[in-house]
């Protein structure tokens, strides 16, 4: 397994495309997201998923264990998370009507690409109009990255970082970095 170290999540690094979001951008995000989008956006936000991620997600790839929620990605580099409870409550209030196999996320838009294009228009409605739809991840990795205390294989893995090996890593590992973020939601929110 290739060794990571903090600059590979370095903005800097990254395309020239603009790769972090600032806090009044996200709070607009979110305020502009409406309960169709929400989950998408915290997803990527909150949860780091990228859109492609988001396209295949079911019902059936949220489990609940002890109060928690946990969520399967089968996406670049598949793993199963543990959902801040900001995510986790947008989770359940998208659950309620949907059937086995449904889509989680957009099921009323079953077409690939569907959650791209509404991340687009988040932030376009957002005034967020220099940004793609990997910016709002990239605003997440930029948080976990002054996480030091967090181990950044577990921080990487969080966000299926390419080259991460999240099945080789103890039980339990993403809950630290899920509540970590609900701490830093909390944080921004406050102000």
């Amino acid at each position: 397994m290739p060794k990571f170290t903090e600059a590979d999540t370095d903005p800097r690094r990254r395309s020239l495309q603009r790769a972090t979001i600032t806090p009044d951008e996200v709070a607009a995000m979110l305020a502009e997201a409406g309960p169709d989008r929400d989950l998408v956006v915290k997803l990527s936000f909150h949860a780091g998923l990228r859109p492609g991620e988001m396209d295949e997600l079911t019902e059936a790839d949220v489990t609940i264990r002890d109060g928690r929620h946990y969520l399967t990605v089968r996406g670049r580099v598949p793993r199963t998370i543990a959902l801040p409870r900001i995510v986790g409550d947008a989770v359940e209030a998208v659950r309620p009507g949907l059937q086995p196999g449904d889509l989680l996320v957009l099921p009323h838009l079953d077409a690939e690409g569907a959650v791209a294009r509404a991340m687009h228009d988040v932030l376009v409605t957002a005034g967020v109009t220099d940004a793609t739809v990997h910016t709002p991840r990239g605003h997440l990795l930029d948080l976990l990255r002054t996480q030091h205390d967090l181990p950044l294989a577990h921080r990487l893995a969080y966000v299926g970082f390419q080259g991460s090996d999240p099945g080789a890593l103890p039980d339990g590992w993403s809950e630290p970095i899920a509540d970590r973020i609900d701490e830093l939601a909390a944080n921004a929110a406050a102000g």
